[in-house]
């Protein structure tokens, strides 16, 4: 498993439901 990616598409996943609450 790569850490990394996991933790990039987390990032991505929260930060297009920030945008969706917004």
């Amino acid at each position: 498993t790569d850490k990394a990616s996991m933790l990039d598409e987390a990032i991505e996943y929260l930060k297009q439901l920030q945008l969706q609450v917004q």
